[in-house]
């Protein structure tokens, strides 16, 4: 029984996070993030307002609750990628695996409904910088160790930054897009695999059209 504990009050654990979150998530997107309090989250979610920050020292983690995993998981599937394998592919492996990985807890790509909650508060916003920056720190000192680069090298960071451009795709799409958040991250990775080198190159003017003058020039001139 002893051996049973601490798995039991992990699972008590969870399930009370789960609650603070689902009663977050269901009033930010019924009365919007700037206009709820913690006081109010807490009495949803039948806890304190003490339990709520012991879970959740920052209110915008609510809503970015799994920020520390995604950490976690980005830097895991660069360092632990099988040999040959580039660094892109790890991430668009990362990114196939979401649906799998998240099961019922939420839905595997952003709804338009939360990208509307994050895109109307400005508090959500920086945050939201704030996580991405993360990342990248995350991912340039994964790809540095791996490469023997020094921490302040460009090579990491620049790559680090690319890829985690792709989260920008996944989460910044607009109500009126047609196109589902997996493709344009497909979309978005094959881009950065066949490099930015032929990208956006404007294509050469036309030649200019041939007056008929400066062709009759020409021939009276063979003729003299």
């Amino acid at each position: 029984m002893p051996d049973n504990q601490p798995g039991l009050r992990q699972r008590k654990k969870e399930r009370t996070r789960q609650a603070i979150t689902d009663a977050a998530m269901a009033m930010f997107l019924e009365h919007g993030f700037d206009n709820v309090s913690i006081i109010k989250i807490a009495a949803a979610a039948d806890v304190s307002v003490q339990t709520v920050y012991n879970y959740f020292p920052a209110k915008a983690d609510l809503v970015f609750d799994e920020a520390d995993q995604i950490t976690s998981d980005l830097q895991h599937a660069v360092r632990h990628r099988p040999a040959g394998q580039s660094a892109l592919s790890a991430i668009r492996g990362y990114f196939a695996s979401i649906p799998a990985r998240v099961g019922d807890r939420r839905p595997p790509e952003p709804t338009p409904r939360f990208r509307r909650l994050v895109r109307n508060s400005p508090a959500l916003r920086a945050y939201q910088r704030e996580i991405f920056a993360r990342f990248e720190q995350a991912l340039a000192a994964a790809l540095a160790d791996e490469t023997g680069a020094p921490p302040d090298a460009v090579e990491p960071f620049i790559a680090a930054a690319a890829l985690v451009a792709v989260f920008r795709v996944n989460l910044d799409g607009r109500d009126s897009d047609t196109e589902p958040p997996g493709q344009r991250v497909e979309r978005a990775l094959d881009l950065l695999e066949h490099g930015l080198g032929d990208y956006a190159v404007p294509p050469a003017p036309p030649p200019a059209p041939q007056s008929r003058n400066a062709g009759s020039a020409r021939i009276t001139a063979h003729h003299d």
